[in-house]
């Protein structure tokens, strides 16, 4: 599989509404929208999850068996609680504000690591916080 980049740094997913939720780790991220892999740990290095993913496959790995799903959507979904705009994330991610339908995204501390994108709406408000290790 061709990896495509890497990113590094922490990750925080927080979702409001309906029911409230956290989620804070470690992150390295590589490849690209249509093949990757997303490693997420705690600060000390333990794995909670990897999720890896191509155009057919996305598979979530926290330990126990492999659990497919139908798409990286989905994966992503479970593994954070929220539908995360992938193409829109790998773009936020290369500074590129890219539109995602409910979604903004603040790319005004890029150059410092910090990408922090949220979603109102009347089903769902969530925050997204990438600081990048740079």
């Amino acid at each position: 599989m061709d990896t495509g980049q890497q990113w590094q740094g922490r990750l925080g997913v927080t979702v409001s509404y309906p029911e409230r939720s956290a989620l804070s780790a470690q992150f390295v991220l590589r490849g690209q929208a249509s093949a990757g892999q997303l490693l997420l740990s705690t600060p000390l290095g333990t794995t909670l999850a990897t999720l890896d993913w191509t155009e057919r496959t996305a598979v979530l790995n926290t330990g126990g068996a492999p659990q497919p799903f139908e798409s990286l959507p989905a994966l992503l979904r479970r593994a954070t609680g929220v539908d995360i705009p992938v193409e829109a994330l790998f773009a936020w991610l290369n500074g590129s504000p890219a539109a995602a339908p409910g979604w903004s995204v603040d790319l005004g501390q890029f150059e410092n690591g910090r990408i922090h994108a949220t979603r109102q709406g009347s089903d769902l408000q969530a925050e997204i916080t990438l600081l990048l290790d740079r």
